[in-house]
């Protein structure tokens, strides 16, 4: 608030300093004298920028559930069923709408949908990415890819502007890594 652009030189060194005249004000006024011999900044006012009382959100992950139909053994989330403490729709659905009211009017948004493996829930998922585009949010898909069927993929290209597919490599590899199938 002492250097929001409303004060002069005089008036920002005179708060800081309590009206002191002691070793605190001349360090004070050596570093603005500084400041304004550098050209940082002008002779009568500072200029800085507004205090923003908002966020930006670029970007945003939603977990749709812990479970997952693979076994990778190298998975961080070690998990193979969901948990009862998982978010419902209501929930994410909410947390849509406050990551959307976390940005500057026009600045672009994106939200990932991910898991465990978010195509597990797959009514969830299109409803929440269906929200997500109306609000205008550049929507992305991270799956391990196995649970897409013919519905799932004309979901996926009405819905996602990227999907991510993990692939371990060819069937012996991928069999090792995440088990059979």
């Amino acid at each position: 608030d002492l250097c929001d652009g409303s004060r002069d030189m005089g008036e920002i060194l005179r708060t800081y300093t309590g009206g002191s005249e002691g070793d605190d004000a001349r360090v004070a006024e050596s570093y603005l004298n500084s400041l304004q011999s550098r050209g940082i900044m002008g002779d009568v006012k500072p200029m800085f920028l507004p205090k923003r009382e908002t966020f930006n959100i670029h970007s945003a992950w939603l977990h749709l559930t812990d479970e997952c139909n693979l076994r990778c053994k190298y998975c961080y989330r070690g998990s193979t069923t969901g948990f009862e403490n998982e978010l419902d729709v209501d929930e994410q659905r909410r947390i849509i709408d406050q990551v959307h009211g976390l940005r500057y009017e026009g600045s672009p948004q994106r939200m990932v949908f991910t898991g465990g493996e978010p195509l597990l829930r797959k009514e969830m998922l299109w409803e929440l990415a269906a929200r997500a585009k109306e609000k205008g949010m550049h929507c992305k898909l991270v799956s391990n890819g196995t649970l897409i069927d013919e519905e799932a993929a004309d979901n996926i290209k009405k819905y996602f502007d990227d999907v991510v597919l993990s692939v371990d490599g060819l069937k012996v590899a991928h069999d090792k890594l995440r088990g059979a199938g």
